[in-house]
């Protein structure tokens, strides 16, 4: 018999509408990186502001040699922790870079893929990333809905993974304008959990949606979630701070049962 199970998981969004055929998830707070500095940046090609982003994110958390104290140390022991720091300082970028799109039009986004927070429920927790890479000063302004993302499940081979086809009902909530600001990011969820599952054999499931809605099989293979995000230009839109255009999204893997 299926079952059906909502996780009251937060987002970014201030109301919810019921919608059939959609998940139940309830608002909460996301997380903003406002801008670092009020200087308009140099013309960058799109090629190197992705490379500046990764950059400007590692300069930020990572503390350099200069920041310590080394002098009690001897010159050999003094190399070796500066030679520690600068690798793990590159490792973070590498780390933290993972799994962006390329930058269209001063903006990027990648998806992110958490197990889900309850023992007993099998619905992984799925969010976006944006981030403000363009060197025009001000807030980009981004219509997203889920509606928006082509989605996929596929195996390492990108063989893809068929939808899932159990009954559907929730909630969804109501969309409005992102305002992104200058050099800043903002990470949200996008998962809202409605499928009906049977508990005994649906172990993982990534639920976006009634129509983004996949069980993960448990059979020792790796699963990645991939896509695209697609916002056609309107005719009022503002050349620079209303943004249009396709971002390819990475494939990010879907964690296993543990």
């Amino acid at each position: 018999m299926e079952t059906r199970q909502s996780e009251m998981i937060a987002t970014p969004n201030h109301a919810l509408q019921r919608t059939p055929g959609f998940g139940v998830q309830l608002p909460s707070a996301a997380l903003i990186r406002p801008a670092q500095s009020r200087a308009v940046l140099p013309a960058m090609k799109p090629g190197t502001a992705r490379a500046f982003a990764s950059r400007r994110r590692a300069h930020s958390r990572v503390p350099g040699p200069e920041s310590l104290s080394l002098g009690s140390l001897g010159g050999e022991m003094k190399h070796t922790l500066i030679l520690m720091l600068l690798a793990a300082a590159t490792a973070l970028a590498a780390g933290d870079d993972a799994g962006w799109s390329k930058p269209v039009k001063g903006l990027c986004a990648r998806l992110v893929v958490l197990p889900s927070q309850k023992a007993d429920s099998p619905f992984c927790r799925v969010f976006i990333e944006l981030e403000n890479v363009d060197d025009v000063m001000g807030q980009k302004k981004i219509r997203f809905t889920p509606d928006k993302l082509a989605l996929r499940v596929s195996d390492k081979d990108g063989k893809e993974l068929a939808l899932a086809n159990g009954s559907y009902d929730g909630m969804s909530p109501l969309w409005e304008t992102i305002a992104l600001p200058y050099a800043g990011s903002l990470r949200f969820q996008i998962s809202f959990p409605g499928l009906g599952y049977t508990p005994k054999s649906d172990k993982v499931i990534i639920d976006v949606g009634s129509r983004k809605a996949w069980v993960i099989p448990q059979d020792g293979s790796t699963y990645f979630l991939s896509g695209s995000l697609s916002i056609e230009k309107e005719k009022s839109d503002h050349p620079y701070m209303d943004w249009s255009g396709t971002l390819e999204l990475p494939r990010v893997e879907i964690p296993k049962v543990k």
